[in-house]
């Protein structure tokens, strides 16, 4: 990883001829997809894992009871020269998180070759980590391995195939981003398990049903032998020894950076994965770009374009606001009758949530206080409070069946609506799945800018709600000709528009020290 990457070509430009190196190109790439998982969604979680470090440190060590004080690791050492930057596992995301990235510094080529913790043994560890913490929950998977494949792998093939068998139960894809490799691929659909083998000279496990998939999870004992046995939960235990044993068929050796691409790409194929060949700096800047939304974060609503003309379409929202974190109250109590409180010793604060608790009196009678089984809810109309049952509150609030739409009213010229009366979030229109839908958005796009019009509209989110005024705006996209998309924007009603004018003075100012004509 520290083969450099020239920023400029021209020689005689000595302020910009500066180098990269592919450690910093991949702690760039890190970067960017954590803190896009960051703003994304606060419950996005990730691991960062360190391959081929001099010290060790993740999860695992705490389970295995390892001292992380002696100066030689010894064999009980589970995942040698591995660094888990969260040092947790699969947690959320910080801003620490990301100032430990770019902390990160590479070993020189000769101590990369002596060093444990390749490839195969950060993949199990990161499987591991990824089955404690998703296991039996709705979570999306991903592991991305960054690697340039220049040093050997040692790879036993039972216990590779484990890892796949598992990573293919947790519905876990594998993207690999190569850096130098020779070709990228890309596979939609996982291999069927019937057809799972490193290579065609080791001998091939035994056949499976192809709908049924393994759900053994992945560990690896502190005495490296190479028996697999099963702990007290039946989960599968995979272990590896330290150096290869030439004689056994089920050990194989990648020695060369052609071979490991290929073992790369095989496990992607096995996960219905990919491959990433970059070897520029403009491709490796393109590697989390342009990637699609999932269809969960587009939500779905109806545009009526006229009377008896609905398409189903799918809005999302192009730019969200961010808001700072709320405050919460606590009750401290403390030994001490001062304003400050430690932590530590004597003095240690109590902490406790503070609750609001509510007691209703009978207006009548202020001394009765109403038990919280004799009250009702009641819904204002007016001036009159209309009592309901919690059942019929609960169907006045319910829209499980109701769509959201975007009513087009009319169209005016683009020149008649001012950009300081655009206002709230954009929010963009795609027609989905739907052929017809997409071709009347791209049609009536093309017609808005070649006119240079704005639909006039109003947007209905909830049931119940108030509209939404607002204009549909063709979307121009670099990589379109012409806009094939929409974007509705927000305006405002009439009443709540303010001309502000300057009076035109008519007194002339002449020279200085003259009197003003």
């Amino acid at each position: 990883m520290n083969r450099p990457y020239p920023r400029a070509t021209n020689t005689r430009d000595t302020a910009s001829n500066t180098t990269t190196t592919r450690l910093d190109c991949a702690k760039q790439i890190v970067t960017t997809m954590v803190s896009d998982l960051m703003l994304q969604s606060s419950a996005n979680e990730v691991c960062v894992i360190v391959l081929k470090t001099r010290e060790t440190s993740h999860h695992k060590l705490a389970a295995a009871g390892c001292d992380l004080d002696e100066e030689q690791m010894d064999a009980s050492v589970p995942f040698p020269n591995l660094t888990d930057l969260t040092n947790h596992g699969v947690t959320k995301p910080s801003a620490d998180l990301l100032r430990k990235i770019q902390n990160v510094q590479s070993v020189s080529e000769q101590e990369a070759s002596a060093l444990r913790g390749d490839v195969c043994d950060g993949l199990i560890l990161a499987a591991d980590a990824l089955y404690e913490r998703t296991h039996g929950k709705k979570y999306q998977r991903q592991i991305v391995i960054l690697t340039d494949a220049e040093h050997d792998i040692v790879v036993e093939n039972s216990q590779t195939l484990l890892v796949v068998d598992a990573l293919r139960a947790m519905d876990c894809r594998l993207q690999v981003v190569g850096f130098d490799f020779l070709l990228s691929a890309s596979y939609e659909q996982p291999m069927e398990a019937s057809s799972l083998s490193l290579n065609t000279n080791a001998p091939k496990p035994a056949k499976t049903e192809p709908d049924t998939v393994s759900t053994k999870r992945l560990k690896k004992s502190t005495d490296y032998d190479s028996s697999e046995t099963e702990d007290e939960d039946g989960f599968a235990t995979c272990t590896q020894k330290t150096e290869l044993d030439r004689n056994d068929p089920g050990q194989i050796l990648y020695s060369t950076k052609e071979d490991r691409e290929q073992l790369l790409s095989s496990l992607a194929e096995k996960t219905g994965g990919d491959v990433m060949a970059v070897s520029t700096l403009r491709q490796i800047l393109q590697v989390d770009k342009g990637r699609s939304l999932k269809k969960a974060t587009k939500r779905k609503i109806e545009l009526r374009i006229a009377p008896g003309i609905v398409l189903p379409v799918r809005s999302l929202k192009m730019l969200s606001k961010e808001t700072t974190l709320g405050m919460k109250k606590t009750a401290v109590i403390g030994t001490n009758k001062s304003d400050t409180y430690s932590t530590a010793g004597n003095d240690k604060a109590e902490m406790d949530d503070v609750r609001n608790v509510y007691m209703f009196v009978d207006p009548d009678h202020k001394d009765d206080v109403v038990e919280p089984q004799e009250t009702i809810k009641a819904v204002r109309y007016g001036s009159d409070l209309i009592p309901m049952s919690s059942y019929d509150y609960e169907g006045l609030k319910s829209s499980a069946n109701y769509i959201p739409y975007l009513e087009i009213l009319g169209y005016t010229s683009r020149a008649a609506i001012p950009l300081v009366a655009l206002i709230g979030p954009p929010y963009a229109l795609s027609g989905s799945d739907s052929r017809k839908a997409c071709a009347a958005i791209s049609a009536l796009a093309k017609s808005l800018e070649q006119l240079d019009r704005v639909a006039i509209c109003t947007y209905m989110k909830t049931k119940g709600g108030d509209p939404i005024l607002g204009g549909l705006f063709p979307l121009s996209e670099p990589q379109f000709k012409h806009a094939a998309r929409l974007m509705f924007l927000q305006l405002p009603f009439a009443g709540d528009m303010k001309q502000l004018g300057v009076v035109r003075s008519e007194v002339r100012f002449g020279a200085p020290g003259t009197k003003p004509k």
